[in-house]
């Protein structure tokens, strides 16, 4: 009888690790097809002027250096002020792979800063956000900080496969009328690097409905938003 017990339950559990399969190569086509129709709708050309435009982080390398997609987001920043497509940027992120904050508070925000002033732009038009971990805390964070600097205009810059899930939460933030603007350095990287990127993306997909759900939950039996960020974000 035990053994049968355990046949059905090794059995459910490789029902579930299929399903879990086939539900994350589908996400992953999902994915990329998002990402088409972000490269053709959020081009630089169309981002219409605006007050601030907030760029996400995208990663750095072992030795504290940006990496090609995170060099390639600062540099659309600085570029978005110079053709005078914004008034500010916001760069946003903490270091997400094992970087060590307490030696560098600046974070990979500052990063993106430094490059984007090496190049030209203007350091008073520039906003670094140290702290952010996650998507959701990128956009929630510069969020505050553009309510801060009166900013009604926005948009987010990130990567193609990323921004569909960018502007669905920051829609889920209330920011409605945010615009898009897409770098394209993603097709300039490994295939190992960009099937790991995308399966990271795919899964982010799945955390974030989970995210949006809970909070939408705790929001539903009256928990202040404070606490909803504690435990959600």
């Amino acid at each position: 009888m035990i053994g049968r017990l355990l046949r059905r339950v090794v059995r459910l559990a490789w029902n579930l690790v299929r399903l879990g399969a086939v539900v994350l190569a589908i996400t992953v086509v999902a994915v990329l097809a998002a990402e088409r129709a972000a490269l053709q709708q959020y081009k630089p050309r169309h981002l219409e002027p605006v007050d601030i435009v907030i760029v996400l982080g995208g990663g750095i390398e072992g030795d504290y250096h940006l990496n090609i997609i995170g060099r390639a987001r600062a540099d659309l920043g600085a570029n978005l002020i110079g053709w005078g497509r914004t008034e500010r940027v916001i760069f946003t992120g903490i270091f997400g792979n094992g970087g060590r904050p307490e030696e560098f508070p600046r974070g990979e925000a500052g990063l993106m800063y430094d490059r984007a002033v090496a190049s030209g732009a203007d350091p008073a038009r520039l906003i670094i956000e140290p702290k952010a971990r996650t998507t959701l805390e990128n956009l929630t964070l510069s969020f505050a900080i553009a309510e801060a600097e009166g900013a009604q205009r926005l948009a987010i810059a990130t990567d193609a496969f990323h921004l569909p899930r960018a502007m669905v939460l920051a829609r889920f933030l209330g920011a409605e009328d945010i615009q898009g603007v897409v770098s394209k350095k993603f097709s300039e990287l490994g295939a190992f690097q960009r099937i790991g990127l995308l399966l990271r993306e795919a899964m982010a997909w799945w955390y974030n409905l989970y995210k949006i759900a809970a909070w939408t939950a705790l929001e539903a039996v009256g928990v202040p938003e404070s606490e909803r960020d504690r435990y959600v974000i």
